[in-house]
């Protein structure tokens, strides 16, 4: 297989590509760089990317700022300043799907980041302005207004102890954005064993109810019901789906109710109830009980031309994993169906696999991304995974292997599978970096990781990209090298336009800090 080897920063690399093609971070601004994102459209295609910039502070609690947008191809579009609260550090730039540039900001914590819901911003560069960005909240009395703050758990908690005592129940609504600009309230009131008058609105664009359905309104310690989204974010259908679960006298608890990992089990999952948007009309109604009690681990979903795909993690009763679940909702018939992919047919095609996903040396088969086709195929990426805790340092170990891509025909059965070896990684979850997809017309995607080589003769590690392809259905893999002038360089690949890939370096202590995009051989 041929290899192909990039060496960064040689005269002779950097005079093959146009400037467009790259970009220094640090010659943007005259302020100090704090962030760099990429922004994806709803189709998750590269729309730019945005470069951060804190400036001087204005006064006392605020400071300025600048952003920098660029374009696919690292050209400069556009830049603004604005003012922000002093206590931010830098803000995550992303595209909502609405098509409107949201920041989100943060600060800097020891652990995590913190993150500043309420101080968000719509930023639009044409404009040369911000405006706040306030989220949706529905309220009890059926208004709607911006939410006016991200409340701490500590906060709410507060709240939620004031509310029971003065009502004897708390008001919880959820907002979505969904199809013609109209609002889908999915609300209840929730007592502290149980929840009742559940129920699910639609607002149209001037926020006027055009439909509503009660759920439950007779929710009480011997059984009660709540209403999530199935799929949200949905672009061709006319309809939604919601989860209706179903509690019984044993989870009617304060303390059962108190967990949000007991609330959204999926073995609560009832029913699948589909509405269409527009007039409420009832269009899907399947009973699943048991159906996703040990599928709760999604690994992607997929809206087709004539389908809704949702392939899950497939569990047996004691919670090992044994394979893979796919639902499938027609669009146009509003019809339902699973289909199972087991290990068990996958035994003889990899070495030492059992019916568990596992392979040997502790080693099982890791699910780390799928791809849906429109045809209704799927590529599954799975990886050798082993975690394992170290007694004497107190900690655990992660260790990965080789891929293996499994590929199913559409209607769910193995058609193939692909080994994609590497060297072992310690203290990692993955090698994977991200996926792409090549045209929205076939099943040609990319997809691509890291990996750590050593040298025969001088016995130096290096890294290397690894680029897989399907293309017209043959899977191809190429490895590049990534070299960078010293080890005080860091590079970090990242997703770009289709065909490219984008490697970001950066060096703090020689204030080094650049972008460029590298065409890929496909």
């Amino acid at each position: 297989m041929m290899k192909f080897f990039f060496t960064l920063f040689t005269v002779l690399f950097i005079s093959s590509y146009n400037y467009s093609q790259t970009q220094d971070l640090i010659a943007l601004s005259l302020g100090q760089y704090v962030g760099f994102d990429v922004i994806l459209d709803e189709d998750r295609d590269v729309y730019g990317y945005v470069s951060i910039y804190a400036k001087d502070e204005v006064d006392e609690t605020n400071k300025a700022f600048e952003a920098v947008l660029l374009d696919r191809n690292l050209n400069k579009v556009s830049n603004l300043e604005f003012l922000a609260s002093n206590t931010i550090d830098s803000f995550q730039a992303y595209m909502n799907p609405d098509g409107q540039i949201i920041f989100l900001p943060f600060a800097y914590g020891y652990y995590f980041n913190n993150y500043k819901y309420s101080d968000m911003l719509e930023v639009d560069f044409k404009l040369k302005e911000t405006k706040p960005y306030k989220l949706q909240c529905y309220k009890e009395n059926g208004s709607f207004e911006d939410c006016k703050t991200y409340q701490t758990f500590k906060e709410k908690r507060k709240d939620d102890k004031r509310n029971f005592k003065e009502k004897g129940y708390i008001y919880d609504s959820d907002v979505y954005e969904i199809r013609n600009d109209y609002s889908l309230i999915l609300d209840r009131k929730r007592y502290k064993k149980f929840y009742d008058d559940v129920t699910i609105k639609v607002f149209d664009d001037a926020k006027e109810k055009k439909w509503e359905k009660i759920i439950d309104s007779t929710g009480s310690q011997k059984g009660f019901m709540n209403v999530d989204m199935f799929w949200k974010n949905l672009n061709k259908s006319k309809n939604v789906y919601t989860i209706i679960s179903r509690f019984d006298r044993g989870d009617a608890s304060s303390k059962y109710l108190s967990s949000y990992e007991n609330v959204y089990n999926t073995k609560h999952w009832s029913k699948i109830a589909g509405f269409n948007i527009e007039t409420g009309e009832q269009v899907l109604d399947e009973d699943i009980s048991g159906k996703y009690v040990h599928t709760s681990d999604v690994l992607a979903r997929m809206e087709t031309d004539d389908h809704l795909i949702d392939v899950r993690v497939l569990n047996n009763g004691t919670g090992s994993q044994i394979g893979f679940r796919r639902t499938k909702i027609g669009l146009k018939d509003n019809t339902i169906e699973w289909d199972d992919l087991l290990f068990e047919s996958m035994i003889g095609k990899i070495d030492r696999l059992n019916k568990y996903g596992a392979i040997g040396g502790n080693y099982k088969l890791n699910p780390i991304a799928s791809f849906v086709n429109q045809d209704g195929s799927v590529y599954i990426l799975t990886e050798e995974y082993k975690s394992a805790y170290n007694v004497l340092w107190g900690y655990t170990v992660n260790k990965n292997k080789d891929f293996f891509l499994i590929r199913t025909t559409p209607d769910f059965t193995l058609e193939s599978i692909d080994r994609i070896e590497k060297d072992k990684s310690k203290y990692a979850y993955t090698d994977f970096l991200f996926w792409q997809r090549l045209s929205n017309e076939n099943n040609d995607i990319a997809f691509f990781y890291t990996d750590k080589r050593q040298g025969e003769e001088e016995k130096q590690k290096y890294r290397i990209l690894g680029v897989c392809t399907i293309i017209d259905g043959e899977f191809n893999r190429e490895e590049l090298t990534i070299e960078s002038r010293s080890e005080e360089f860091v590079i970090v690949p990242s997703v770009a336009k289709r065909g490219y890939i984008m490697l970001h370096e950066f060096n703090k202590k020689e204030d080094y800090n650049a972008v460029r995009l590298e065409r890929l051989n496909y």
